[in-house]
């Protein structure tokens, strides 16, 4: 039972993780860069500053957690995507469920939410690793 009882933490860990992504990126979304303070996403997702600093560290490591969410999601979306055009044969169909599914995957709230972080502060770009973009070139 310790096994299931750390296998538990973790889930339950990877669980608030989640959440509070998930709640950064609504407030972005919501109220803008600017209103995404550590102290504000903490009151919004119910957490304890703890639980950030044990998760990213700091607000930085919370926005690069943002920005790798994307990124994976990003990667996500384009192997679905060859899966859902494998199929179609005819050209024009082709390349509009190609341009849908790309508007579908740029236009979700992680994305739009990483490229607002993006913009917004520079100093981030340097903290994301080189092999976080290389997993968008296959």
């Amino acid at each position: 039972t310790p096994r299931q009882s750390r296998h538990r933490s973790q889930e339950r860990a990877d669980r608030t993780r989640e959440l509070v992504i998930e709640e950064t990126i609504r407030c972005i979304r919501e109220e803008g860069f600017a209103a995404a303070s550590t102290r504000h996403i903490i009151e919004r997702a119910g957490v304890s500053t703890g639980v950030v600093q044990y998760h990213f560290g700091d607000r930085d490591g919370l926005l690069t957690a943002v920005i790798e969410h994307a990124i994976a999601t990003l990667v996500t979306s384009i192997n679905d995507l060859a899966d859902k055009v494998e199929g179609i044969t005819e050209t024009d169909k082709r390349m509009a469920a190609l341009a849908d599914a790309a508007w579908e995957t740029f236009l979700n709230p992680a994305s739009m939410t990483a490229k607002e972080i993006l913009i917004a502060t520079r100093s981030l770009r340097s903290a994301l690793a080189i092999e976080q973009l290389a997993n968008l070139q296959p």
